[in-house]
């Protein structure tokens, strides 16, 4: 009876500390989930702001841009737009022209390259997320999203902006319509692609911050559709001039053509040529983004977002299924 008595205390207490140790793993655990949902909040917060910022960079380095460029016109009563699709004769000054957008776009990837490679260090930390099962979205669209961001601002963006400089460096007094063409287009390039970047995440984010408000919600759904196209079209040019540069013919000419520049431009170029591996990159983001984007990704995105923009003009009354709230995609 004693004997008996012992076991079945014994397994009481066997019992309890299971339960105890089962408690105080679970308190751990909800400890833990806790602070990694407060770290993530505050993740998505400094992202917003870091968008924001790089946003802001981009504006006010346009905004002083143009008010100099306004100013020097006023001053100097000399109008260089275009009449009639043909350049009017001012080299002098269509060459200064050229010279600041090629230092503006310059100065700005300076400004933002840091900042927004540690805000897709946020984003990789999400995509994470996404593989652990801790955060819904599509895993393979993140990472292809991301690799092409990561490889367009620290490849692409650089390059494409030398290769205006370069051309702008080996025209300086010649009077060819396609390659200002290509400065332009060049110079466009850059700013083209971090709006579309921080426009998107400027909407993004406050879906996360919000989560219960549809506003904000509906905002992240319609911008895309605007942004899309341009990031996607932006981010291919870019890749494509840069392409052509890997071209051997090309890369013979440009060395020989080096040769006769000023030293600043050997400088800025001493990378001019392509590994294969950037090689690769760079059909994979011509691939993805003229191809796979505009029949695979554009339309899902307008599925999603074009019921709302219905809605907002008032053609379409509210259904059950625009009602419904999509799940949270990071990508």
């Amino acid at each position: 009876m004693t004997a008996t008595s012992s076991r079945s205390q014994h397994h009481h207490h066997h019992h309890h500390a299971v339960a105890t140790a089962t408690t105080t793993s679970n308190s751990d655990g909800k400890k833990k989930s806790h602070f990694l949902n407060h770290l993530f909040d505050v993740l998505n917060w400094i992202a917003f702001v870091g968008w924001c910022w790089v946003l802001m960079l981009i504006i006010t380095s346009y905004y002083e841009y143009y008010s100099s460029y306004n100013n020097n016109n006023n001053n100097n009563n000399i109008s260089t737009t275009l009449l009639l699709g043909r350049r009017l004769p001012y080299q002098e000054k269509e060459q200064e022209e050229n010279d600041d957008s090629i230092r503006l776009i310059m100065s700005l990837l300076d400004s933002t390259r840091c900042i927004i490679m540690v805000l897709e260090g946020i984003c990789v930390i999400e995509v994470l997320r996404i593989l652990v099962g801790d955060l819904p979205g599509n895993l393979i669209l993140g990472i292809i999203l991301h690799t092409i961001r990561i490889t367009t601002i620290v490849e692409v963006l650089p390059r494409a902006a030398a290769a205006a400089k370069g051309i702008h460096g080996k025209n300086m007094d010649n009077d060819s319509n396609s390659n200002s063409t290509i400065i332009m287009m060049c110079t466009w390039i850059v700013p083209a692609v971090l709006a579309s970047w921080a426009v998107t995440e400027v909407a993004r984010y406050p879906m996360y911050m919000f989560p219960t408000n549809s506003l904000v919600r509906s905002i992240r759904m319609v911008v895309p559709l605007l942004t899309f196209p341009i990031g996607a079209f932006s981010e291919f040019f870019g890749a494509y001039q840069v392409f052509l540069l890997a071209r051997p013919g090309e890369q013979q000419q440009q060395q020989q053509q080096q040769q006769q520049n000023n030293q600043q431009y050997n400088q800025h170029n001493a990378d001019a040529t392509i590994p294969v591996w950037l090689q690769g990159m760079l059909v994979l983001i011509m691939v993805v983004n003229g191809v796979l984007g505009p029949i695979l990704a554009y339309p899902a995105l307008v599925k999603k977002g074009w019921p709302i923009v219905l809605e907002c003009l008032g053609q379409t009354p509210p259904t059950d299924k625009t009602k419904k709230k999509p799940k949270l995609r990071t990508a």
